[in-house]
């Protein structure tokens, strides 16, 4: 995953040509320990 702090932009970069389809979690844990997390469907 990659992440631009100046837009709060997150992004994956695919190794094949598949879309991505299906379920996604979205866990981020910050320095302090507290975690978020997004559940949603491509």
């Amino acid at each position: 995953m990659r992440y631009e702090h100046k837009q709060a932009v997150i992004w994956s970069e695919k190794l094949d040509e598949q879309p991505f389809k299906g379920p996604v979690i979205l866990r981020v844990t910050d320095q302090a320990g507290n975690i978020t997390e997004w559940k949603g469907t491509l």
